[in-house]
């Protein structure tokens, strides 16, 4: 077993080898369920190339936003 290996260049992930044998990539088809603020993930067979498996679940809050390295400094009112 040769665990995950992360599919990417600097900036950005294209996909999950997993288990010798999964390779998990995030897709963006609007057929597949995509909206802004989804994540959809596909688990393909890398010997067959078939879909076996899709997740669907939302994109994480800090991602939503744009600029997620951004802190908005909280509003302080003078006494």
């Amino acid at each position: 077993m040769m665990g995950t290996v992360d599919l990417r260049c600097e900036g950005t992930l294209y996909g999950r080898l997993t288990d010798d044998r999964w390779l998990e990539v995030k897709c963006k088809r609007r057929s597949c369920g995509y909206a802004k603020g989804m994540v959809i993930l596909h688990t393909i067979d890398t010997k067959t190339g078939q879909v076996v498996g899709t997740k669907v679940f939302a994109e994480p809050r800090n991602r939503r936003s744009g600029n997620a390295s951004r802190h908005t400094p909280a509003s302080v009112r003078s006494a």
